[in-house]
């Protein structure tokens, strides 16, 4: 376990120029933080997981203490995982992973009530808390959107209400030229039925003055 130096001030200590808290080892959060990650842990309690609540509340003073670029790019133990067979990661600077022990014991001291000996169990599984931030962090990381850059440069026809769609618009002017030869064939027929009827006028002529002049 890291060892927590407290020589500058008790854990706890609340830096009023600032309103920070001293988790140990000169390490301070903002006091909302603190807040906050207690708040969180409240939360897991009351959903009958109480010790999501201690891992909530870890898991949220480690990203406040160490960042979640230090969390993304390193490991508790700097060791090669052999379960996933992936290469070493850089190990947590101890002094801020021996702040992060610090505040949690303070936490369990004056918000649960915890003897030493219960502080002592729970500490345990502080570690394995921070490696679960990890993880938690690489994971946002790999779930992240793709960049979108140049989506608008597709250009997309425009369709306005006067003109129709392209399509359409030949589609009318095809059926009106239709149309149109339709009626000129009407026109046509029309013309060729005069022309019939006048020639049979004519012979009817011709029949009646034969007739006369027998």
């Amino acid at each position: 376990m890291d060892k927590i130096s407290t020589t500058e001030a008790a854990l706890g200590f609340i830096r009023k120029i600032d309103d920070t808290i001293h988790c140990g080892n000169n390490v301070y959060i903002s006091h909302k933080a603190y807040d906050n990650a207690k708040n969180d842990a409240h939360k897991n309690e009351k959903a009958d997981k109480l010790l999501s609540g201690y891992s909530a509340f870890v898991r949220n003073v480690a990203m406040s203490i160490i960042g979640a670029e230090t969390l993304m790019k390193s490991s508790v133990t700097g060791k090669k995982c052999n379960r996933l067979n992936t290469t070493p990661k850089e190990k947590l600077d101890p002094k801020l992973v021996g702040a992060v022990y610090g505040i949690f014991e303070y936490y369990l001291k004056t918000e649960k009530q915890f003897n030493e000996v219960d502080i002592a169990l729970h500490k345990k599984h502080v570690g394995g808390y921070i490696a679960q931030k990890c993880c938690d962090v690489n994971r946002k990381k790999s779930t992240k959107p793709q960049n979108t850059d140049g989506i608008n440069d597709i250009l997309i026809p425009e369709i306005t209400e006067t003109t129709g769609t392209p399509t359409e618009s030949a589609s009318e002017e095809d059926e009106g030229g239709d149309d149109k030869d339709g009626t000129d064939d009407d026109k046509n027929g029309t013309d060729d039925d005069k022309v019939s009827t006048d020639e049979s006028s004519s012979e009817s002529a011709e029949e009646d003055n034969q007739s006369n002049q027998i």
